[in-house]
């Protein structure tokens, strides 16, 4: 496993991470891989991906 130096960063309720081009691979496809992978896209539980998940049913009674 390696290590990308990044920063969440928020903006209201929004947040997003920031890394430095010259810190990710020059192969385009690697870059989106590592990208998605730092959103969690594709986890059913993820709706955000940076790390807020689905509702928990039991507060949806409250």
């Amino acid at each position: 496993m390696n290590s990308i130096p990044c920063v969440i960063m928020r903006g209201g309720t929004s947040r997003g991470p920031f890394i430095r081009m010259k810190d990710l691979p020059s192969d385009q496809a690697q870059q989106a891989d590592i990208l998605l992978s730092l959103m969690g896209s594709g986890h059913a539980l993820q709706i955000d991906g940076i790390g807020a998940a689905t509702r928990s049913p039991a507060k949806w009674l409250l």
